[in-house]
């Protein structure tokens, strides 16, 4: 008999290897290509706060030698914790029962085949956690799996700022929507200041979107448009397709964004999360090394794995971790809207 577990295969690297090349399909957010991934040796990263403000300069006599000091700049380092995201397995010897005779050379084989089966799933389930970390991010608010009872990583607080958030009368003329579209997009210069940006989008929930859509006067607009399919959201079909459904109006993309695990949603409903694609650097997605001693210090992973055998020979347990931090380094420019009234958004 071949001992499966020395094999290299089953190598902490090889492993790792594995989960981490293991095809699957981009999550919509993963697909836009706006997270900078950042490894980092330590399971705390450091986040850079610097500050700059513009004022009007006042004139001074000429030879008098008076002048304007320029105040220093406001720079600290903020920590945030990156989470910690274990998720096990186990291949028994049931797994492998009727696969191979007795002391055959395909033993490896087949322990291999199925331990890859495995990784695929658990790495979708990584993947997912991801694509959920980062719509927390572009919120502002990163929670855990439990429908949001923990937070992770509350953007707002740790930089003691509030969000902007506008309200959204859908029910109103188009004239009203696209004014607050405007007052979005004036806000979100303000806060750029010099720094440029592609566009504004917006990640939205399923009745936000159909009642903006739906609107009179934005349903004109669009009517005129070969490019919308308006057949499927008057029907209520749905089938304009997940993840692609969108508009731009008043100079905003919005996108009706419907993420979903389970019971947990991703956004909720009658809600829309605004910010600006182009800013570089503006997302990034943090790795902390596992916690081996093997990678200790090293640059993070996306995704570990590795594997020991049971007692007495009674199968493998499958480890996998994955140590991510999403954030936003400027989450003043984290926009809420919502079908609230204006005095309460609930």
């Amino acid at each position: 008999m071949i001992d499966i577990f020395a094999d290299d295969a089953f190598s902490i690297r090889s492993m790792t290897a594995s989960a981490n090349i293991v095809p699957y399909v981009p999550k919509r957010i993963g697909a836009m290509d706006i997270f900078k991934v950042v490894p980092e040796n330590t399971p705390v990263a450091f986040i850079e706060r610097k500050g700059t403000s513009l004022s009007l300069l006042p004139t001074k006599p000429r030879g008098s030698g008076e002048t304007t000091k320029r105040p220093a700049n406001r720079r600290d380092l903020l920590p945030i914790a990156i989470p910690y995201v274990p998720y096990d397995d186990a291949v028994l010897p049931s797994a492998l029962s009727g696969i191979r005779e007795f002391a055959t050379e395909d033993q490896l084989e087949s322990v291999v085949g199925i331990v890859t089966d495995r990784l695929t799933d658990m790495r979708a389930s990584h993947e997912v956690t991801h694509e959920f970390h980062r719509i927390g991010a572009i919120k502002g608010i990163v929670v855990d799996a439990d429908q949001g009872l923990t937070e992770l990583v509350n953007l707002f607080d740790a930089f003691n700022i509030s969000q902007e958030e506008f309200f959204f009368d859908l029910e109103g003329s188009g004239e009203n929507i696209k004014g607050v579209c405007l007052d979005i997009i004036a806000y979100m210069e303000e806060v750029l200041g010099g720094n440029t940006y592609d566009h504004i989008h917006a990640f939205v929930g399923a009745t936000f979107f159909r009642n903006l859509v739906m609107n009179e006067e934005i349903k004109t607009i669009y009517n005129e448009q070969t490019t919308f399919k308006w057949a499927a959201v008057q029907q209520g079909t749905g089938t304009m397709g997940r993840g692609t459904n969108q508009v731009t109006f008043g100079d905003i993309t919005f996108e009706c964004y419907r993420g979903k695990v389970g019971s947990v949603d991703f956004i909720d409903s009658d809600r829309a999360h605004f910010f600006p694609v182009g800013v570089p650097d503006l997302f990034e997605e943090h790795y902390a090394p596992a916690e081996t001693m093997t990678d200790v210090n090293t640059p993070g992973k996306v995704i570990y794995a590795q594997q020991q055998s049971k007692d007495w020979d009674s199968g493998m347990d499958i480890h996998t971790e994955s140590n991510p931090l999403m954030i936003c380094k400027r989450p003043k420019l984290l926009v809420l809207g919502h079908t609230g009234t204006e005095e309460d958004p609930s």
